[in-house]
């Protein structure tokens, strides 16, 4: 079993009006807005579409929170803005936490977490070179749903 392909990269920003400002001009492309009802807590996700095959893509996020402790403020206070993580997809994530295991990568919880568009494993840092990975499996429609703003 291998890791299908990376589907986002998330950056957690303090200033999320200008950041987006920033990267739709970069990108030279709108972006969509999620839901605030699709999110935790109160946060914000706007993401761009860097490429789409129907079924599946890639997208950019842009995250922030007002509320000093939610994970993303908290992360900023630590860590300064930038990096906050990276997704992969692959099909089934039971053989995937064994070769994880395997390569000395731990996770926050080995049983997958459920989530609206499917079930992912957080890894921790430490056992990943300090890169803030979560690899998930999709319901069926995922991509479809994220590309409306309904993660």
């Amino acid at each position: 079993m291998k890791v299908n392909f990376c589907f986002d990269i998330v950056l957690a920003v303090k200033d999320h009006d200008a950041a987006v400002g920033k990267y739709s001009t970069l990108f030279g492309m709108n972006p969509l807005h999620v839901a605030a009802e699709s999110l935790i807590g109160e946060m914000r996700c706007t993401v761009f579409t860097m490429w789409n095959l129907g079924d599946k893509g890639m997208v950019f996020s842009i995250v922030s929170s007002t509320d000093p402790k939610h994970p993303i403020s908290e992360h900023i206070a630590s860590k300064g803005e930038g990096l906050y993580t990276v997704g992969f997809e692959a099909d089934d994530l039971g053989p995937i936490l064994a070769q994880a295991r395997s390569a000395g990568v731990k996770f926050f919880d080995d049983s997958p977490m459920d989530y609206d568009l499917g079930k992912l494993l957080v890894c921790r840092p430490e056992t990943t070179d300090n890169l803030p990975i979560f690899i998930a499996s999709h319901k069926e429609g995922w991509w479809q749903r994220a590309q409306r703003g309904q993660q």
